[in-house]
């Protein structure tokens, strides 16, 4: 198999030989102290980047440098000589990150992006407009291009505002937005919270998705335990049954349920379980066995019951009592009575005067100033 050139003899002394010989012609031939110590660091930094170089067209390149600086160095050319080491030393340009790469794209992208679906969406207004004018017999059949652009663009854009303000007024006419109560299920329980206008659309904090996140896992691990224990309830029987046949050759009816009701229960169910009576029809063996898993079980039950009382006292106590509810449907109807004041200051002061055609005064800029 070929060795690579760096496992050669010959290679390590030509090298080697070539760096002894450079930096005897650097002391000989160069009298700046300045420009001495600079080829010697040069050297020595590329010698060492270059070491475990295994790439034979690199080092065959470095080699013809250092024959060049040395062939400089015996004919006295000093700039020369400078410039090589400029050029050695500079730093080459590192290539961006993909990442960056992409953020550049994100970034200059969505400019084209916007124009190109503010004028998909213009075009299709215009398309709308122009078809439902001659299918009524208000347009011509051919419409020059130009005409489209500066005359029945305008008036598309305008009939499409007027029917959202009309659209605004249809949703101000049926009064303040409502506030309600509404819930994520958390297990059996379920977490109540405010919905209004006022907090419509905003992040749940993070210390709410911590608290929602971790009684939803607790709730699920509750459920997991519970059916773990009617799993070990049947073995339990087994058990005990097999007790019993060695104790006194009797065998006792494979029967769970008859002895534990939880198990035909779910975590959800409010009933408790029955307890476990010492008579003919739950032998002792059986108590023995399944009274651990009963306790575990009603611990559990106790539990999830305790969470959802938790749950409905926090809706009673803090939100429709403690004026959560009614903070937030004041503040609905504060910013009701605001939009409907903005709305009424349009339709009086501004609506008479729109122009479709002027920048500014059409209706599209209207609705936009007052935040409709």
């Amino acid at each position: 198999m070929v060795q690579n050139f760096s496992h050669l003899s010959s290679h390590k002394a030509y090298v080697l030989a070539l760096y002894r010989y450079t930096l005897r012609a650097t002391s000989s031939r160069c009298s700046s102290v300045h420009l001495r110590c600079r080829i010697r660091n040069t050297l020595r930094d590329m010698m060492f980047k270059h070491k475990h170089d295994k790439s034979s067209w690199t080092v065959f390149r470095l080699l013809e440098k250092m024959s060049k600086l040395n062939k400089c160095l015996e004919q006295g050319e000093v700039q020369q000589v400078w410039s090589m080491l400029t050029a050695m030393g500079k730093k080459k340009p590192c290539k961006k990150p993909v990442t960056n790469v992409l953020r550049d794209l994100s970034q200059s992208v969505p400019s084209t992006d916007t124009v190109n679906v503010v004028e998909q969406r213009e075009s299709h207004i215009l398309a709308q407009y122009i078809n439902r004018g001659q299918q009524q017999g208000r347009l011509p059949g051919h419409i020059p291009r130009e005409y489209q652009m500066k005359l029945l663009l305008p008036l598309a854009i305008h009939e499409r505002n007027v029917e959202k303000l009309g659209a605004v007024q249809s949703q101000l006419s049926k009064g303040p937005p409502k506030c309600f109560l509404t819930s994520t299920a958390a297990g059996s329980g379920k977490i109540w919270f405010v919905r209004s206008a006022v907090n419509k659309g905003k992040r749940q904090s993070r210390n709410l998705g911590i608290f929602l996140r971790r009684e939803k896992k607790l709730a699920q691990k509750r459920l997991n335990h519970w059916e773990a224990c009617k799993k070990n309830a049947n073995w339990a029987v087994h058990e005990a049954i097999w007790e019993q046949c060695l104790e006194d050759g009797t065998i006792l009816d494979f029967a769970p349920e008859k002895y534990l009701r939880s198990l035909n229960l779910s975590l959800d169910d409010d009933e408790s379980s029955v307890q476990l009576v010492k008579d003919r029809e739950c032998p002792t063996k059986v108590i023995e066995w399944l009274q651990p898993i009963k306790d575990a079980m009603d611990s559990l039950a106790r539990i999830n019951q305790e969470r959802k009382e938790s749950f409905k006292k926090h809706r009673d106590d803090v939100l429709l009592t403690g004026g959560q509810y009614e903070f937030y449907k004041n503040q609905g109807n504060k910013l009701y009575a605001r939009r409907v004041k903005r709305f009424g200051n349009l339709v009086q002061n501004e609506l008479p005067y729109v122009v479709p055609y002027i920048s500014g005064r059409d209706l599209a800029s209207l609705l936009s100033k007052y935040h409709l």
